[in-house]
């Protein structure tokens, strides 16, 4: 045994120059496939720590009231729902809400801008796991103003003191006491957030419960934990009687129904409108995937090749291996065994190179991965496993043929079959035009995507998005009346323009039901609007085709008039808008 381990070890030594050809040939597939299967096992990771995660549910809402074809799913959703499963649907074992905002906290009169500001039902921390490092939240929650830190933030706030019973402001205006300490959430999360309060205190500071628990109003994610004996298939038809005895009979909600997605889907299941977190897609894994078996075929091709010329310089060698008695089947084994010998060092001197690249490759995939995690659930084996593989598939079919050859004829060297064509010639020319061909495809591939992502950079957007910072406005007050702000702000000699609207040109995302005279009866259009000053239109150089910009002289202005754009003066179906009636249904 410990002969058959040297003999391969000392004989791919001895070719020197080929094997080391051939090991940093294969370092670098090696690297790049791990490089992918982290990144792919990093996002199938998503959400699969909770210990409920396969009875776990996100509920979408489907409007199919609008004349569109895309029909697409929102994740916000009415508050009343929660409750309404729990009670009316058999198999719901416990729902709860959430509300993800931004909050501008004060502490020892220093401000801070918080984005991970979470309301939320008790419920939460009983369905998803996140663990509680000191406090009672199912007691917590329940009571208005009582606060959970993550233990960053808890670090960030107060140090190494205490974080329970103090106080921190937040808008300037509500005083939150401080009930326990969470873990921080993990990365690998779909939804992440550093503060959390009950549900209850969102309904005293949107002014009364009776404001938040409308049918009407879909503002608030929900999520459902099913019992194990529970259909999923099911619930969507329970939900549909759901909409039908409480949502009130108006034209935007005819033809809606709720669907329920996998928490485990959330991540990978593509983006949903509304949703306060950036999604990935499925297809990217495939698309990823596919770059990492491509790199692995030409690998195993390229490497088959030269074991191919590397054995068939060794036919003396093999020739007299048969002469001697060695068996077919043995010289076979030795020639794999090589072969596994080489990619052993192609795998050793990989992990060197994934150590060197991966920050690299984390920051330009935007994931937070690390070294451990090749070291982490089933990646060894997987690792181990396509290692074996690329060695043996690159000395099979070049063992087999020179194994197959008259022992005479490998002492003389001729590798002829009765015709007097190389044996190995056929497969070796197949293999290279496989390789050409899949190299060919993939850059012309790579410089495609090259130039449509140019094309995306340097597209005109029709407005200007350079040089220009943008702040959140989070004090409610400021909100109202911006103005003083903005008088401020343009009184800096560095500042050439100040503009004030409720949402960005290339981020709209509220949408209102279009009204306007002449339009059918039946006819549901979703518009997206914003409001804007009268300085948004010169800010951001954006072209009138026709009428006038908003003034501060015109009262209407500020509350009847609109400005459309050149899709929606489509939508009104009149050579000029200018002067029709137009709005919103309410």
């Amino acid at each position: 045994m410990k002969k058959m381990l040297i003999l391969p070890v000392r004989s791919v030594l001895k070719q020197g120059r080929q094997s080391l050809i051939s090991v940093i040939g294969l370092s670098v597939a090696i690297a790049s496939c791990i490089l992918i299967m982290l990144y792919i096992s990093y996002e199938l990771s998503f959400d699969r720590y909770h210990k409920n995660t396969g009875s776990i549910f996100r509920v979408l809402t489907q409007l199919g009231a609008f004349n569109d074809k895309s029909n697409p799913r929102d994740v916000v959703t009415p508050a009343p729902l929660r409750d309404a499963m729990v009670s009316e649907i058999p198999g719901v074992v416990r729902s709860c809400r959430c509300k993800l905002v931004s909050a501008t906290l004060e502490y020892n009169s220093t401000l801070f801008a918080e984005k991970g500001f979470l309301y939320a039902d008790y419920d939460l921390l009983e369905m998803f796991t996140f663990p509680v490092l000191s406090g009672d939240p199912a007691a917590a929650l329940k009571e208005p103003f009582s606060l959970f830190l993550t233990r960053s933030m808890a670090l960030k706030y107060f140090g190494n003191q205490d974080p329970i019973g103090k106080s921190i402001k937040a808008n300037n205006k509500y005083v939150y006491t401080v009930s326990g300490v969470l873990e921080d959430i993990p990365l690998n999360s779909h939804f992440n957030f550093d503060f959390l309060t009950g549900f209850e205190t969102l309904c005293v500071v949107s002014g009364g419960r009776d404001k938040v628990e409308r049918w009407s109003n879909f503002n608030y994610l929900t999520y459902v934990q099913l019992s194990e004996n529970s259909d999923p298939d099911k619930i969507p038809d329970d939900l549909a009687g759901i909409a039908d005895r409480h949502l009130p009979k108006a034209p935007l909600f005819k033809n809606m129904k709720w669907v329920l997605q996998p928490l485990n889907k959330i991540h990978l299941g593509g983006q949903n409108g509304f949703d306060t977190s950036v999604q990935s897609d499925i297809r990217y894994i495939f698309l990823v995937a596919s770059i990492g078996i491509i790199i692995f075929l030409i690998a195993c091709i390229n490497y088959m090749n030269l074991a191919t010329a590397r054995s068939f310089s060794r036919g003396r060698e093999i020739g007299i291996l048969k002469v001697t008695g060695s068996s077919r089947t043995r010289i076979i084994f030795r020639l794999i065994a090589e072969s596994l010998a080489l990619s052993l060092g192609g795998l050793i001197t990989g992990l060197g190179l994934v150590s060197l690249l991966l920050p690299v490759f984390a920051d330009f995939m935007d994931r937070p991965l690390t070294y451990r995690m090749i070291f982490g659930d089933s990646m060894p084996f997987l690792i181990i496993a396509l290692t074996v593989l690329m060695g043996v598939l690159a000395a099979l079919l070049p063992s087999l043929s020179l194994s197959s050859f008259n022992p005479l004829r490998l002492i003389k060297e001729e590798f002829t079959d009765i015709s007097g064509k190389r044996k190995s010639g056929f497969l070796k020319n197949v293999l290279l035009v496989i390789q050409y061909t899949i190299s060919i495809v993939a850059l012309v591939s790579a410089l495609t995507m090259r130039s449509q992502l140019r094309y995306m950079k340097d597209k005109d957007h029709g407005f200007i998005s350079r040089n220009i910072l943008n702040i959140a406005i989070k004090d409610p007050d400021l909100r109202k009346n911006p103005g003083f702000l903005v008088n401020e702000i343009r009184n800096n000699a560095k500042i050439s323009g100040v503009s004030a609207s409720s949402l960005l040109p290339h981020s709209i995302t509220s949408i209102g039901l279009g009204a306007w005279e002449g339009k059918p009866a039946e006819s549901m259009t979703k518009v997206f609007r914003m409001a804007i000053d009268p300085e948004f239109l010169d800010f951001y150089n954006l072209q009138l085709v026709s009428g006038r910009g908003f003034s501060s002289q015109f009262r209407d202005d500020s509350l009847n008039n609109y400005i459309i754009n050149e899709t929606a003066a489509r939508l009104l179906d009149r050579k000029d808008p200018v002067g029709m009636k137009f709005g919103f249904q309410k």
